[in-house]
């Protein structure tokens, strides 16, 4: 997640409030901030944004069992059967879900539509700048962090829960994203009450158009979101 600072005036005091752009995980959690306390934020950006976690996460297991039966490997589609389909619980969530996550984020990266995701997570944790400690601390983070979030997650359906936000929404999202399917977040926009609310397509982006098109993303910012606050 990041923040832009941006100074206003209030009863003579210079007061700061925020622009919050959540990332995927993140995009929830900017959510819930903004809901909680929308005195604090001039407006919430949301891409790769997260809606409904149990129904994501499901469609994407389903989305990879499918791919695995229709390219025949039978190891992946006897893993997907055996686990069965989230929600998950205990030990072992990041890895049941990696099982289908891992298959999604292929797909993307191999989607002409997608000329570019913009990085690859394990070609930088190679990097030279990172030690053998941190390399074996991020799988350990992402382990045991999924492991303990996700079971607290899968409840979460904003379509529900936040139909209404004291701030303005701008959501920037990746037309062929498959980890947080745009259908949910379009459903979860046409219900959304907000003081102003935008829906900015990326058309060559998946899960990350902050990434696939930096230049548009940040255009995006500058003219929409940044404009509409002046």
């Amino acid at each position: 997640m990041g923040a832009h600072w941006r100074c206003i005036y209030a009863n003579g005091l210079m007061r700061k409030k925020i622009f919050v752009v959540g990332e995927s995980w993140g995009s929830a959690l900017g959510i819930m901030l903004v809901q909680r306390y929308p005195e604090l934020f001039h407006a919430f950006i949301g891409t790769g944004q997260m809606v409904a976690f149990t129904e994501t996460d499901v469609l994407c297991y389903e989305f990879a069992l499918n791919r695995a039966r229709a390219r025949g490997d039978t190891e992946k589609v006897n893993q997907l059967v055996a686990q069965g389909p989230p929600p998950y619980y205990g030990d072992g969530v990041a890895m049941k879900q990696a099982a289908y996550l891992l298959d999604t984020f292929a797909y993307m990266n191999q989607n002409p539509a997608i000329p570019d995701n913009g990085f690859n997570t394990f070609d930088d944790i190679a990097a030279h700048e990172y030690g053998l400690y941190d390399k074996v601390n991020y799988v350990r983070g992402v382990l045991e962090t999924l492991d303990v979030v996700y079971p607290q997650l899968w409840e979460v359906d904003f379509r529900k829960t936040a139909t209404e936000l004291k701030v303005p929404i701008y959501f920037l999202i990746g037309r062929h994203d498959v980890n947080a399917p745009p259908s949910i977040t379009q459903e979860y926009y046409e219900l959304l009450n907000a003081p102003h609310k935008e829906l900015i397509w990326f058309e060559h982006s998946g899960h990350n158009p902050w990434t696939a098109e930096p230049q548009a993303f940040v255009d995006a910012i500058v003219t929409r979101v940044l404009a509409q606050a002046r």
